[in-house]
């Protein structure tokens, strides 16, 4: 019984633990793949949408004028959905010039998810910047809005070459089957 309790007063330290190195290794990546002030492309495929992205200046609650477009959330180009009938992941990465992660986390800055390019004045989801910091790099949640089932995380980092790279993951719970477990609860038993 120790030996659990102590494993599982552990269990949100590896999480953290896990997070950063995913973090760091998709940072590294954005910084090789993504051309300076270019958006990665990402396209609509078969069951997908590409959603716009934008840091906008003001909160969730009280959404400002856009500070820096980012490029479209989707499927990346050329990714096709494999396996079992899944929750598909969107990404999003871009580069961000001029920008400073001081800058966003000392103002008030929201990062917010459109429902499509023709209606920009709907909002699907949005995550205030701010949260976990881990040397330069800021992970924090991006809610669902407007009942819209999309929710994610959003990693903002310094790049060495000057500016931010913006990475946002969202996900769709419309029409997902995905159910908790008892063993992956963690109020599982009291």
């Amino acid at each position: 019984m120790r030996f659990l309790s102590r494993w599982l007063a552990a269990m949100p330290v590896a999480a953290g633990l896990v997070v950063f190195v995913l973090a760091t290794a998709l940072v590294t990546r954005a910084q090789q793949a993504t051309p300076a002030a270019s958006p990665v492309a990402v396209s609509q495929t078969s069951g997908g949408r590409v959603l716009p992205a934008a840091i906008h200046n003001g909160t969730c609650a009280q959404l400002g004028d856009i500070a820096y477009q980012l490029a479209d959330v989707g499927l990346p180009q050329g990714a096709q959905l494999v396996g079992q009938p899944a929750i598909p992941a969107y990404q999003g990465i871009t580069e961000v010039p001029g920008a400073t992660l001081d800058d966003l986390i000392n103002g008030q800055f929201a990062l917010a998810v459109h429902e499509s390019a023709q209606a920009m004045q709907n909002l699907i989801a949005c995550g205030d910047i701010g949260g976990s910091r881990f040397g330069d790099t800021v992970l924090f949640g991006v809610g669902q809005l407007n009942n819209s089932g999309y929710g994610g995380v959003a990693l903002i980092s310094a790049n060495p070459n000057g500016g931010l790279n913006v990475v946002v993951y969202l996900t769709s719970n419309a029409g997902s089957q995905a159910t908790a477990s008892p063993i992956a609860s963690p109020v599982a038993g009291g």
